[in-house]
Protein backbone atom coordinates (compact mmCIF):
# COMPACT_ATOMS: atom_id res chain seq x y z
CA UNK A 1 0.00 0.00 0.00
CA UNK A 2 1.62 3.28 -1.08
CA UNK A 3 1.62 5.82 2.11
CA UNK A 4 0.67 3.61 4.50
CA UNK A 5 3.35 4.76 6.82
CA UNK A 6 4.89 8.29 6.01
CA UNK A 7 7.96 7.46 8.36
CA UNK A 8 8.47 3.91 6.70
CA UNK A 9 11.45 3.98 3.73
CA UNK A 10 9.08 1.23 1.64
CA UNK A 11 5.98 3.14 2.39
CA UNK A 12 7.81 6.29 0.71
CA UNK A 13 8.77 4.46 -2.75
CA UNK A 14 5.87 2.87 -3.61
CA UNK A 15 4.00 6.43 -3.03
CA UNK A 16 6.38 7.67 -6.03
CA UNK A 17 5.80 4.73 -7.96
CA UNK A 18 2.34 5.38 -7.92
CA UNK A 19 2.33 8.98 -8.35
CA UNK A 20 4.82 8.21 -11.44
CA UNK A 21 2.42 6.07 -13.09
CA UNK A 22 -0.45 8.11 -12.33
CA UNK A 23 -2.08 5.55 -10.22
CA UNK A 24 -4.74 5.69 -7.39
CA UNK A 25 -3.79 3.87 -4.49
CA UNK A 26 -5.65 0.76 -4.39
CA UNK A 27 -5.08 0.57 -8.39
CA UNK A 28 -1.50 1.01 -8.00
CA UNK A 29 -2.38 -2.01 -4.73
CA UNK A 30 -4.12 -4.54 -7.66
CA UNK A 31 -1.65 -3.60 -10.45
CA UNK A 32 1.57 -4.72 -8.21
CA UNK A 33 -0.20 -7.68 -7.09
CA UNK A 34 -0.83 -8.85 -10.26
CA UNK A 35 2.50 -8.27 -11.21
CA UNK A 36 4.30 -10.11 -8.47
CA UNK A 37 1.72 -12.70 -9.04
CA UNK A 38 2.14 -13.42 -12.19
CA UNK A 39 6.48 -13.14 -12.01
CA UNK A 40 6.79 -15.53 -8.83
CA UNK A 41 3.74 -18.01 -10.52
CA UNK A 42 5.46 -18.28 -13.78
CA UNK A 43 8.48 -19.30 -12.05
CA UNK A 44 7.16 -21.51 -9.45
CA UNK A 45 3.72 -22.33 -10.23
CA UNK A 46 1.92 -23.87 -7.22
CA UNK A 47 4.96 -23.72 -4.92
CA UNK A 48 4.00 -19.68 -4.67
CA UNK A 49 0.78 -17.94 -3.43
CA UNK A 50 0.56 -14.40 -2.62
CA UNK A 51 -1.98 -13.54 -0.55
CA UNK A 52 -2.86 -9.73 -1.25
CA UNK A 53 -4.67 -8.88 1.71
CA UNK A 54 -3.30 -7.50 5.77
CA UNK A 55 -1.35 -9.58 7.72
CA UNK A 56 -4.37 -10.41 10.48
CA UNK A 57 -6.56 -11.41 7.49
CA UNK A 58 -5.00 -14.07 5.71
CA UNK A 59 -3.68 -15.08 9.35
CA UNK A 60 -7.41 -16.83 9.31
CA UNK A 61 -7.13 -19.19 5.96
CA UNK A 62 -4.16 -21.02 7.87
CA UNK A 63 -4.60 -23.95 9.92
CA UNK A 64 -2.71 -23.81 13.89
CA UNK A 65 0.42 -25.35 13.25
CA UNK A 66 0.41 -25.44 9.36
CA UNK A 67 3.71 -23.78 9.00
CA UNK A 68 7.10 -24.15 9.99
CA UNK A 69 7.96 -20.10 10.39
CA UNK A 70 6.82 -16.80 10.06
CA UNK A 71 9.15 -14.44 9.06
CA UNK A 72 7.55 -11.12 9.56
CA UNK A 73 8.83 -7.55 8.06
CA UNK A 74 5.70 -5.80 7.73
CA UNK A 75 4.45 -2.58 9.54
CA UNK A 76 7.66 -1.96 11.87
CA UNK A 77 5.39 -0.17 14.49
CA UNK A 78 5.25 -1.93 17.93
CA UNK A 79 1.65 -2.35 17.33
CA UNK A 80 2.32 -3.32 13.89
CA UNK A 81 4.71 -6.52 15.10
CA UNK A 82 2.44 -6.98 17.84
CA UNK A 83 -0.42 -7.62 15.70
CA UNK A 84 1.70 -9.96 13.70
CA UNK A 85 2.84 -11.64 15.71
CA UNK A 86 -0.43 -12.50 17.78
CA UNK A 87 -1.97 -13.65 14.58
CA UNK A 88 0.76 -15.85 13.31
CA UNK A 89 2.44 -17.45 16.11
CA UNK A 90 0.08 -20.47 16.64
CA UNK A 91 0.04 -21.03 13.04
CA UNK A 92 3.51 -22.21 13.41
CA UNK A 93 4.15 -25.87 14.06
CA UNK A 94 5.19 -27.23 17.76
CA UNK A 95 9.42 -26.20 17.39
CA UNK A 96 8.45 -23.60 14.71
CA UNK A 97 10.03 -20.18 14.43
CA UNK A 98 9.22 -16.37 14.14
CA UNK A 99 11.53 -14.32 12.22
CA UNK A 100 12.11 -10.85 12.28
CA UNK A 101 13.99 -8.64 9.70
CA UNK A 102 15.39 -4.69 11.05
CA UNK A 103 15.88 -5.89 15.36
CA UNK A 104 18.41 -3.91 16.61
CA UNK A 105 19.21 -4.54 19.56
CA UNK A 106 19.09 -0.82 21.56
CA UNK A 107 16.14 0.15 19.59
CA UNK A 108 17.88 1.31 16.44
CA UNK A 109 15.56 2.86 13.62
CA UNK A 110 13.02 0.30 14.70
CA UNK A 111 12.07 0.14 18.53
CA UNK A 112 9.12 -1.58 17.87
CA UNK A 113 10.45 -4.36 16.12
CA UNK A 114 12.67 -5.32 18.99
CA UNK A 115 10.09 -4.70 21.56
CA UNK A 116 7.75 -6.91 19.99
CA UNK A 117 9.98 -9.61 19.28
CA UNK A 118 11.39 -9.19 23.30
CA UNK A 119 7.86 -9.40 24.43
CA UNK A 120 7.07 -12.81 22.32
CA UNK A 121 10.70 -14.45 23.15
CA UNK A 122 9.61 -13.72 27.15
CA UNK A 123 6.76 -15.98 26.89
CA UNK A 124 9.04 -19.01 25.47
CA UNK A 125 11.08 -21.90 26.94
CA UNK A 126 14.43 -19.52 26.21
CA UNK A 127 13.09 -16.29 27.33
CA UNK A 128 15.23 -12.84 25.83
CA UNK A 129 18.38 -15.24 25.48
CA UNK A 130 16.69 -17.12 23.24
CA UNK A 131 16.48 -14.83 20.44
CA UNK A 132 18.79 -15.81 18.04
CA UNK A 133 21.00 -14.05 14.89
CA UNK A 134 20.33 -15.23 11.53
CA UNK A 135 23.42 -14.79 9.67
CA UNK A 136 25.42 -12.29 9.76
CA UNK A 137 24.54 -9.20 12.54
CA UNK A 138 24.95 -6.50 10.71
CA UNK A 139 21.75 -7.43 8.58
CA UNK A 140 19.71 -7.41 11.91
CA UNK A 141 17.49 -10.62 10.98
CA UNK A 142 16.83 -12.55 14.14
CA UNK A 143 14.80 -15.72 15.14
CA UNK A 144 12.57 -16.97 18.17
CA UNK A 145 12.20 -20.56 18.82
CA UNK A 146 8.75 -20.91 19.88
CA UNK A 147 8.85 -24.72 21.19
CA UNK A 148 12.00 -26.90 20.70
CA UNK A 149 12.90 -27.52 17.37
CA UNK A 150 11.87 -28.07 13.26
CA UNK A 151 12.54 -26.15 9.46
CA UNK A 152 6.34 -24.55 4.41
CA UNK A 153 7.77 -21.11 5.24
CA UNK A 154 5.49 -17.59 4.99
CA UNK A 155 6.65 -14.42 4.51
CA UNK A 156 4.16 -11.83 6.09
CA UNK A 157 5.54 -8.83 3.49
CA UNK A 158 7.04 -5.33 3.79
CA UNK A 159 3.09 -4.23 3.33
CA UNK A 160 1.55 -6.38 5.65
CA UNK A 161 -0.58 -4.02 7.75
CA UNK A 162 -1.42 -2.11 4.42
CA UNK A 163 -5.30 -2.21 3.63
CA UNK A 164 -5.08 -4.39 0.22
CA UNK A 165 -7.88 -5.91 -1.74
CA UNK A 166 -8.96 -9.66 -2.80
CA UNK A 167 -6.70 -12.15 -2.64
CA UNK A 168 -4.19 -12.86 -5.67
CA UNK A 169 -3.37 -16.44 -5.94
CA UNK A 170 -0.99 -17.34 -8.97
CA UNK A 171 -1.68 -19.85 -11.23
CA UNK A 172 -0.61 -21.36 -15.03
CA UNK A 173 -3.59 -21.09 -17.91
CA UNK A 174 -1.95 -24.53 -18.11
CA UNK A 175 -1.31 -26.02 -15.03
CA UNK A 176 -3.33 -28.83 -13.26
CA UNK A 177 -2.60 -30.65 -10.04
CA UNK A 178 -4.68 -32.96 -7.95
CA UNK A 179 -2.48 -32.02 -5.22
CA UNK A 180 0.03 -29.94 -3.66
CA UNK A 181 2.74 -31.91 -4.99
CA UNK A 182 1.39 -31.88 -8.41
CA UNK A 183 1.99 -35.58 -8.09
CA UNK A 184 5.56 -35.36 -8.16
CA UNK A 185 7.64 -37.46 -6.64
CA UNK A 186 8.62 -35.84 -2.85
CA UNK A 187 11.03 -38.02 -1.46
CA UNK A 188 14.69 -38.86 -3.38
CA UNK A 189 16.79 -41.04 -1.13
CA UNK A 190 18.98 -44.04 -1.62
CA UNK A 191 19.44 -44.86 -5.11
CA UNK A 192 17.29 -42.21 -6.29
CA UNK A 193 19.64 -39.93 -4.45
CA UNK A 194 23.06 -41.16 -6.02
CA UNK A 195 21.74 -41.49 -9.50
CA UNK A 196 20.34 -38.12 -9.49
CA UNK A 197 24.60 -36.88 -8.34
CA UNK A 198 24.95 -38.52 -11.62
CA UNK A 199 22.16 -36.53 -13.57
CA UNK A 200 22.46 -33.15 -12.46
CA UNK A 201 26.74 -33.58 -13.81
CA UNK A 202 25.98 -35.00 -16.98
CA UNK A 203 23.35 -32.04 -17.26
CA UNK A 204 26.11 -29.86 -16.26
CA UNK A 205 28.60 -30.84 -18.44
CA UNK A 206 26.27 -31.84 -21.80
CA UNK A 207 27.23 -30.03 -24.81
CA UNK A 208 23.49 -29.89 -26.02
CA UNK A 209 23.37 -26.98 -23.94
CA UNK A 210 24.49 -24.92 -26.56
CA UNK A 211 21.13 -24.74 -29.04
CA UNK A 212 18.69 -24.57 -25.09
CA UNK A 213 18.72 -20.38 -25.22
CA UNK A 214 18.22 -20.88 -29.11
CA UNK A 215 14.82 -23.19 -28.77
CA UNK A 216 13.75 -20.52 -25.87
CA UNK A 217 13.66 -17.24 -28.05
CA UNK A 218 12.28 -19.04 -30.70
CA UNK A 219 8.92 -20.33 -28.23
CA UNK A 220 8.93 -17.23 -27.06
CA UNK A 221 8.74 -14.94 -30.48
CA UNK A 222 5.80 -17.30 -30.48
CA UNK A 223 3.79 -17.07 -27.27
CA UNK A 224 4.28 -20.53 -26.55
CA UNK A 225 2.41 -21.64 -23.30
CA UNK A 226 2.88 -25.54 -23.44
CA UNK A 227 5.14 -27.90 -25.13
CA UNK A 228 6.39 -31.57 -24.93
CA UNK A 229 9.76 -32.55 -25.50
CA UNK A 230 10.03 -36.19 -26.40
CA UNK A 231 13.55 -37.59 -25.08
CA UNK A 232 14.48 -35.71 -22.58
CA UNK A 233 17.72 -37.18 -21.52
CA UNK A 234 19.73 -35.61 -18.63
CA UNK A 235 16.58 -32.71 -18.60
CA UNK A 236 19.08 -29.65 -19.31
CA UNK A 237 16.71 -28.35 -22.36
CA UNK A 238 13.45 -28.80 -20.10
CA UNK A 239 15.12 -26.45 -17.57
CA UNK A 240 16.39 -24.05 -19.19
CA UNK A 241 12.84 -24.00 -20.82
CA UNK A 242 11.43 -23.14 -17.37
CA UNK A 243 13.54 -21.01 -16.47
CA UNK A 244 13.92 -18.90 -19.51
CA UNK A 245 9.95 -19.04 -21.29
CA UNK A 246 7.36 -17.41 -19.11
CA UNK A 247 4.33 -18.55 -17.88
CA UNK A 248 5.36 -22.53 -20.04
CA UNK A 249 4.10 -25.39 -19.68
CA UNK A 250 6.58 -28.14 -19.94
CA UNK A 251 5.74 -32.44 -20.25
CA UNK A 252 8.76 -34.34 -21.15
CA UNK A 253 8.40 -37.68 -22.60
CA UNK A 254 11.20 -40.71 -21.57
CA UNK A 255 10.69 -44.12 -20.66
CA UNK A 256 14.04 -44.18 -19.68
CA UNK A 257 15.85 -46.99 -21.10
CA UNK A 258 18.50 -48.86 -20.78
CA UNK A 259 20.11 -50.27 -24.15
CA UNK A 260 17.45 -49.89 -25.85
CA UNK A 261 19.40 -49.49 -29.51
CA UNK A 262 23.12 -50.23 -29.59
CA UNK A 263 24.11 -48.05 -31.81
CA UNK A 264 22.37 -45.06 -29.93
CA UNK A 265 25.22 -43.45 -27.94
CA UNK A 266 22.22 -42.29 -24.90
CA UNK A 267 21.40 -45.84 -25.01
CA UNK A 268 25.41 -46.62 -24.56
CA UNK A 269 25.51 -44.23 -21.45
CA UNK A 270 22.20 -45.22 -19.41
CA UNK A 271 23.29 -49.06 -19.88
CA UNK A 272 26.62 -47.86 -18.53
CA UNK A 273 25.03 -46.10 -15.34
CA UNK A 274 22.65 -48.72 -14.86
CA UNK A 275 25.48 -51.70 -14.35
CA UNK A 276 27.57 -49.68 -12.24
CA UNK A 277 24.15 -48.99 -9.91
CA UNK A 278 23.78 -52.82 -10.07
CA UNK A 279 19.84 -52.13 -11.25
CA UNK A 280 18.28 -54.37 -13.58
CA UNK A 281 16.72 -51.98 -16.75
CA UNK A 282 13.10 -51.83 -15.45
CA UNK A 283 14.80 -50.48 -12.32
CA UNK A 284 16.55 -48.27 -13.57
CA UNK A 285 14.06 -47.04 -16.05
CA UNK A 286 11.76 -46.21 -12.49
CA UNK A 287 14.53 -44.69 -10.58
CA UNK A 288 15.83 -42.57 -12.97
CA UNK A 289 12.11 -41.10 -13.21
CA UNK A 290 12.07 -40.67 -9.99
CA UNK A 291 15.05 -38.65 -9.34
CA UNK A 292 14.27 -36.43 -12.97
CA UNK A 293 10.91 -35.79 -11.75
CA UNK A 294 11.56 -34.93 -8.24
CA UNK A 295 14.45 -32.94 -9.27
CA UNK A 296 12.32 -30.94 -11.87
CA UNK A 297 8.95 -30.83 -9.93
CA UNK A 298 10.84 -29.84 -6.94
CA UNK A 299 12.31 -26.53 -9.01
CA UNK A 300 9.41 -25.67 -11.19
CA UNK A 301 6.32 -27.21 -9.63
CA UNK A 302 2.75 -28.08 -11.98
CA UNK A 303 4.66 -26.36 -14.68
CA UNK A 304 6.95 -29.64 -15.34
CA UNK A 305 5.25 -33.08 -16.06
CA UNK A 306 7.45 -36.05 -16.92
CA UNK A 307 5.43 -38.70 -18.71
CA UNK A 308 7.20 -42.22 -17.91
CA UNK A 309 6.50 -43.67 -21.04
CA UNK A 310 6.73 -44.64 -24.77
CA UNK A 311 6.41 -41.30 -27.21
CA UNK A 312 3.50 -43.14 -28.35
CA UNK A 313 2.21 -44.35 -25.61
CA UNK A 314 2.48 -40.74 -23.95
CA UNK A 315 0.70 -38.80 -26.92
CA UNK A 316 -2.71 -40.78 -26.12
CA UNK A 317 -3.40 -38.54 -23.02
CA UNK A 318 -3.47 -35.41 -25.09
CA UNK A 319 -5.92 -33.83 -26.59
CA UNK A 320 -5.64 -33.57 -30.17
CA UNK A 321 -4.61 -29.25 -31.07
CA UNK A 322 -3.55 -28.91 -27.17
CA UNK A 323 0.07 -27.84 -27.66
CA UNK A 324 1.86 -25.15 -29.24
CA UNK A 325 4.91 -27.13 -30.23
CA UNK A 326 6.57 -30.73 -29.79
CA UNK A 327 10.63 -31.09 -29.54
CA UNK A 328 10.89 -34.21 -31.17
CA UNK A 329 14.69 -36.19 -29.54
CA UNK A 330 13.29 -39.44 -28.90
CA UNK A 331 14.89 -42.77 -31.07
CA UNK A 332 16.76 -41.16 -33.86
CA UNK A 333 15.93 -44.06 -36.52
CA UNK A 334 13.19 -43.24 -39.52
CA UNK A 335 10.57 -45.59 -37.87
CA UNK A 336 11.03 -43.53 -34.65
CA UNK A 337 10.87 -40.38 -35.86
CA UNK A 338 7.74 -41.59 -38.05
CA UNK A 339 6.19 -42.99 -34.90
Amino acid sequence: MAGYDKKDRQSGVYEGIQKKFKLDVQAFSDVFAQAMAYDLGTAFGCRYTLHHKLSVEAAVVFAARSVDGVFIDGLHTYDGVRDDIQAWRVKAKAGGYCMFNDYTPGGGSFPGVEKAAKELAASTPGGIAGIGIIGTPRYSNVWVNLDSAAPAFLRVSTNSQAPQGAVVVAELRTATTTNSSCDHPTTCAGACEQLLKVIRSERAASPWKVYYDEIAEFLIKRNATRVVEIGTAWGGLAERLLEKVPGLKLDAVDPFMAGYDKKDRQSGVYEGIQKKFKLDVQAFSDVFAQAMAYDLGTAFGCRYTLHHKLSVEAAVVFADGSVDGVFIDGLHTYDGRCA
